[in-house]
């Protein structure tokens, strides 16, 4: 078996959409305070991405804690399913009974 290497992969590149997902909702991220001061510290922010993501999603629908969850879980050389991942947002949408009008497409 492979091992991986310190390059990034999927599981960190849909992690970060994560994050551009909860920013898009809330508008802020919790290490996002300091992020122009001069005492910026880069392994606080790194702790703060490692908190649960209970604790970051506490306020949204469910299926935001569903995508980390399945998203931390990935092996580094495995395949996520990106329907599954789109799905569970969509059925956010549904729920929510969000208009279809195309505004973003």
């Amino acid at each position: 078996m492979l091992k991986p290497c310190a390059e990034q992969g999927r599981r960190d590149d849909l992690e970060s959409l994560g994050y551009v997902l909860l920013y898009l909702v809330k508008g802020t991220l919790p290490w996002m305070k300091n992020i122009e001061g001069e005492d910026f510290d880069v392994k606080k922010c790194g702790d703060l991405k490692k908190k649960s993501h209970k604790t970051l999603c506490a306020d949204l629908p469910e299926n935001f804690g569903k995508y980390f969850d399945y998203v931390r879980k990935l092996e580094f050389f495995e395949t996520p399913d990106y329907d599954e991942l789109i799905n569970l947002f969509q059925t956010v949408y549904k729920r929510e009974e969000f208009p279809d009008d195309n505004l973003f497409d």
